[in-house]
């Protein structure tokens, strides 16, 4: 399963949030999960080019999540036997 998850607790007042962009998952094969894809963050400091290649899922029990994502890029990822294909530039 790929989670991705940029909601924090703030502690202070700084609310300020750090971009995370640039994250590249190859060759991820997984035989039993919740979520094949589980991606979530605010929208005021969205996930950034994400990009998932060659991975398999089997036996994934619920829908993807993906939320505040900008240029999310699938390649040859296969859910529950079902090719997932999926290109949009924000969600």
């Amino acid at each position: 399963m790929v989670i991705i998850s940029l909601y924090l607790t703030f502690f202070s007042s700084d609310t300020s949030l750090e971009a995370v962009k640039n994250i590249f998952v190859e060759n991820l094969t997984s035989k039993k999960s919740s979520y094949a894809v589980w991606i979530k963050a605010y929208n005021r400091s969205p996930l950034q080019n994400i990009e998932l290649k060659d991975c398999f899922f089997d036996n994934v029990e619920k829908e993807n999540v993906l939320e505040s994502v900008e240029n999310l890029e699938i390649e040859s990822v296969v859910i529950n036997g079902k090719e997932f294909t999926f290109k949009k530039d924000k969600l």
